[in-house]
């Protein structure tokens, strides 16, 4: 009997068992889920953590980017002031309008004060952890102005200008030594010793991307016959001129149908006429020319360039040539892998073909992105631009035209300019003088993409200005600031005046900010070329009587530096060809 209920408590489980069993598996089931599911929201916990991660370093990049083409940038930005990551026109931007990133984190940018005059950036990124808790992450950094010196390094810089009126081939120079002094005028070698009656018409000085060396390019003229001239300064002397064209012609002396620019090797090209219709290039090593090449025809035998402009693609060997000829056309043609790609035209009856009717630039934030600007009918009274994209393998595409708001009734353009913007964006200033009496100057600002041509406040730069079709402003950007322009042009009068343009506020002076010393004479060309790294742009003059002038514009305080001697005003005691000649030009060393 004993035996046999010991077999049968053995053959099953009691409830107690059963109960104990169950329990166990659920608290170890319970256990599993609890990891589960804690582990699932870790696992998503860390993935929210990585990803605002990214997106506060991404925030610190934007800064960067915005301070990086210059520093200046910053000063936009209020300590203490939130700030969120936006784009517009495909340009990163902080705006105070708060940005939802992914539906669900928030970035906030804020700037406070660090050490040795840095700007502090605090980039926080914060999201809802679950309904009752918000996680978030901050980094934090500095920016300096890495790339300024401390004290700009002194520049030194080369002029150059006719100085035979219309009889003499004499061509003087004089080098802007870094003391800040003028060496005494000197000759340049003589374009042709058995001669002295092949006067100087048009003087254009090209600076190497880097270093003192430097191009000049002269056309001269002795009454029937015109000669093209390359001379090369190699920071110390100059080389012999080499005489790359002539032809007979007693028309069109003054006109720029000439143009050059160094390319990324280090060889400099030039495009010019040769008084047929086409117009011919040659390239220079460092050492000699090399073989002359045909550009291509421009149509009938009778045609020829009377305007030419030629710039290099930055960091590149390709070259954008754009040209209008005496049949009124606009044409551009572009030089990549050894070669003319062809002729496109934009325009076939501008305002004129006898002034500077025709402007290219290249943008130097954004090297792929050029800006074309012309007239396309003799009575125009708009700005027109078209935008060439370059696509890295040797060729790119034109964009549609642009205009701009059209001028007053009688405001038909005469003469244009433009001048790129050298940060931030890829915008141009352009500037046109019309052909009403007196002139007037008008200036726009082009941006490629949609927002095109774009009215500044205050465009209507002077209601009179030197009569003439001849060029009577120019343009320059402050090298340091890179976001403030500058015109220098003609009144009309013997003082001639500088306006700045506030790029970001899309604004010109109302009021001259500056009007240099009387000359002897209505002004009637000027030049501004900025000086690299500063706010600094040396100014020049040139007056009724073909007097010439120079000075260093102080971007700081506004004036014309009254010491060294070389940077104040300054009578170079000239004696010019014309008033509608680019008779004499000034280059500081890169």
């Amino acid at each position: 009997m004993k035996d046999s209920r010991t077999h049968r408590r053995q053959n099953g489980f009691s409830l107690i068992e059963i109960l104990l069993a169950v329990g166990v598996f659920a608290l170890f089931g319970t256990i599993m889920l609890s990891a589960f599911v804690y582990g699932r929201d870790a696992v998503r916990q860390a993935g929210d953590r990585v990803r605002a991660v990214e997106l506060a370093n991404g925030g610190i990049e934007v800064v960067r980017n915005i301070a990086n083409p210059n520093y200046s940038n910053l000063s936009s930005f209020t300590n203490g002031t939130t700030y969120y990551v936006s784009t517009i026109n495909n340009q990163w931007q902080l705006t105070t309008a708060p940005q939802l990133i992914d539906g669900k984190y928030t970035r906030k940018v804020i700037f406070g004060d660090g050490p040795n005059g840095s700007r502090a950036v605090n980039v926080t990124v914060a999201w809802a952890h679950n309904l009752t808790r918000t996680s978030n992450i901050t980094v934090s950094t500095y920016f300096a102005n890495w790339r300024q010196p401390t004290a700009p390094a002194n520049k030194s810089g080369l002029f150059v200008y006719a100085d035979g009126g219309t009889t003499s081939d004499s061509i003087k120079y004089r080098q802007l030594q870094l003391d800040g002094t003028w060496t005494t005028a000197s000759p340049l070698p003589d374009v042709d010793p058995s001669t002295t009656n092949q006067a100087a018409r048009s003087v254009k000085l090209f600076p190497a991307q880097t270093g003192s060396a430097k191009m000049l390019l002269t056309r001269h003229f002795n009454g029937t016959t015109q000669y093209f001239y390359a001379t090369y300064w190699n920071g110390s002397a100059w080389g012999t001129p080499q005489l790359l064209a002539q032809w007979n012609s007693t028309s069109y002396v003054n006109v720029g149908n000439f143009g050059g620019d160094w390319l990324a090797d280090g060889s400099f090209m030039t495009v010019y006429s040769d008084g047929s219709n086409a117009p011919k290039s040659k390239i220079f090593n460092g050492s000699s020319w090399g073989p002359t090449v045909n550009v291509g025809s421009l149509g009938s035998t009778s045609n020829f360039p009377s305007n030419i402009v030629v710039k290099a693609r930055p960091q590149t060997n390709e070259v954008m040539m754009a040209v209008l000829d005496f049949e009124y056309n606009t044409n551009s043609n572009y030089y990549s892998n050894g070669s003319w790609r062809g002729y496109v035209k934009h325009a076939s009856n501008s305002v004129g073909n006898s002034s500077k009717q025709i402007d290219f630039d290249w943008s130097p934030i954004d090297p792929t992105t050029g800006a074309l600007v012309y007239t396309v009918n003799t009575q125009d009274r708009s700005l027109r631009a078209r935008t060439f994209t370059a696509d890295g393998q040797g060729s790119g595409s034109w964009n549609p035209v642009s205009n701009s708001n059209n001028q007053p009734v009688g405001s038909t353009i005469g003469s244009l300019a433009q001048a790129p913007r050298p940060s931030v964006a890829s915008d141009f200033v352009s500037c046109d003088k019309d052909q009403d009496s007196p002139p007037a100057i008008y200036c726009y600002k082009f941006s490629p993409g949609p927002n095109g041509w774009q009215d500044p406040a205050n465009k209507l730069i002077t209601t009179s200005t030197a009569p003439g079709l001849q060029l009577s402003l120019d343009l320059a950007y402050e090298a340091k600031t890179s976001n403030l322009g500058l015109i220098l042009y003609s009144d009309n009068t013997a003082s001639a005046k500088l306006k700045r343009y506030d790029s970001i506020a899309n604004s010109w002076d109302v009021n001259p900010v500056l009007g240099l010393p009387a000359a002897s004479g209505i002004i009637q060309k000027t030049r501004l070329v900025a000086r690299p790294n500063t706010d600094d742009l040396m100014t020049i003059v040139a007056d009724a009587n073909k007097n010439l002038y120079t000075g260093v514009f102080n971007g700081t305080d506004n004036t014309i530096y009254s010491s060294p001697s070389g940077k104040a005003w300054t009578n170079q005691n000239a004696n010019g060809p014309s008033n509608s000649a680019v008779w004499f030009d000034f280059s500081w060393d890169n």
